[in-house]
Parts: C-alpha cells; sequence; structure tokens
C-alpha cells in the first residue's frame, strides 16, 4: 500500500508550514535563604523575562538583592522576608553575571551570597 509515504509527506509539509511561536517561557529561579547562605535552585538562567522565587527557612528575616556585575546597573531587591515567608520578583535579564545577596548588616559577608549566570 501506497497510503503511508503519501501521509508521512503531507504530515511533514504541515509541520513545516506551521507558524513558529518566537515567545519563550519566563526562567524560573528559586532562592533559600538560610543563616547564613543562599542556595540557587540553578546557577544559570536565559536571559529575558524571570521569575524569582525567594523562600526564607532561616529564623531570621531576610531579604534578596539581585543585580547585575556592570557599571550603573540597577538592582532588584525583594521586601524583608519573615521566617517560613516568601517573596517574588519578576525582572528582565540581561546576559552577564549578577550577584545576589540579602542587604541586611553583616548577612553577606557571613556568606549569604551567589552568583547567577545569564546566558543567551
Amino acid at each position: 500500500m501506497r497510503v503511508w509515504p503519501s501521509i508521512a509527506l503531507g504530515l511533514v509539509a504541515l509541520a513545516a508550514a506551521a507558524p513558529v511561536d518566537s515567545a519563550r517561557a519566563p526562567s524560573r529561579l528559586q532562592v533559600v535563604e538560610q543563616e547564613y547562605r543562599l542556595t540557587l535552585s540553578r546557577l544559570s538562567v536565559r536571559s529575558g523575562l524571570a521569575i524569582v522565587d525567594v523562600v526564607n527557612f532561616g529564623q531570621d528575616g531576610h531579604d534578596l538583592v539581585l543585580v547585575r556585575r556592570a557599571p550603573g546597573a540597577r538592582p532588584a531587591q525583594t521586601r524583608l522576608v519573615p521566617p517560613r515567608g516568601h517573596a517574588g520578583l519578576e525582572v528582565k535579564l540581561v546576559a552577564g553575571r549578577y550577584d545576589l545577596y540579602c542587604s541586611l548588616p553583616g548577612h553577606r559577608a557571613a556568606g549569604m551570597r551567589a552568583t547567577l549566570a545569564v546566558t543567551r
């Protein structure tokens, strides 16, 4: 039977003609805070829109600052996250390296810092 090859060719033609969706889903990153460390769910994300979910498993309140390593870069920052609380950031990231840290006095120096790579 010659039906199968013609069906296969028809499907290939339909697939080639289908429009391509250029919009990408946002990257997602979870940051877990504890005394005195940050744990990232991944070490790199794609450039573009990113949703950052901050979860505080510590006993003290913490915040999160995310800033690109570039002159004049403006940081994004969460509110103070209470113990067992969470906060979110929706940010547009360009390719590069980003510093993440808790801005409360002494927390960054005590180890609440991490680096995120953003790729194209």
